[in-house]
């Protein structure tokens, strides 16, 4: 399998989902998306940053990456009905991002391996701060950009994965 082939399929799978996933949980419904397919050159962290790896036939990471006032009103809606004491507010508001994510993924990796390949996929790491991060030559970027009337959640695909770590900083190897 072309990993190059297969991220933009693999983008749009994660879309697919991600918009299933922000109505469904979050009530947060997508107005439109921006799409960066292709030789995308960098991609702009936001200040909440979810990174999953996926493995198997092909191996890739998937970064959601979006900004507080988007992050606040799902965690919100995500957490409506529970009792959050003031000191576990950013851990669980973190926390909800991470289960987002899960479920996204948990979905787009089923819809993968509906072809019989068999994939894994990494808990999620989730880490805070604003950042650029450069495309190596042998590495392919695809990102999208959901826009809510709550803000921009942006969705990239990465590959190949071992030339990042799981904050998506440049590993040796990279050139």
């Amino acid at each position: 399998m072309n990993p190059k082939k297969l991220v933009p399929k693999i983008l749009e799978l994660c879309l697919q989902r991600t918009q299933e996933c922000l109505i469904s949980q979050t009530g947060v419904a997508v107005e439109d998306i921006e799409r960066a397919v292709g030789q995308v050159e960098q991609i702009g962290l936001r200040d909440f940053t979810a990174v999953i790896a996926v493995g198997g036939p092909v191996s890739f990471l998937v970064s959601f990456s979006l900004d507080r006032p988007l992050l606040e009103v799902m965690f919100m809606k995500f957490t409506e009905g529970l009792d959050i004491a003031e000191e576990e507010y950013d851990e669980f508001r973190t926390e909800t991002l991470g289960e987002i994510v899960n479920l996204i993924m948990g979905q787009t990796t089923t819809d993968l391996g509906t072809a019989g390949a068999v994939l894994s996929v990494s808990p999620p790491i989730v880490f805070t701060g604003t950042r650029q991060i450069r495309r190596p030559r042998s590495a392919e970027f695809s990102s999208a950009f959901l826009n809510t009337k709550e803000g921009v959640l942006q969705v990239s695909v990465i590959g190949p994965p071992e030339l990042f770590d799981s904050y998506l900083n440049e590993v040796d190897g990279g050139a």
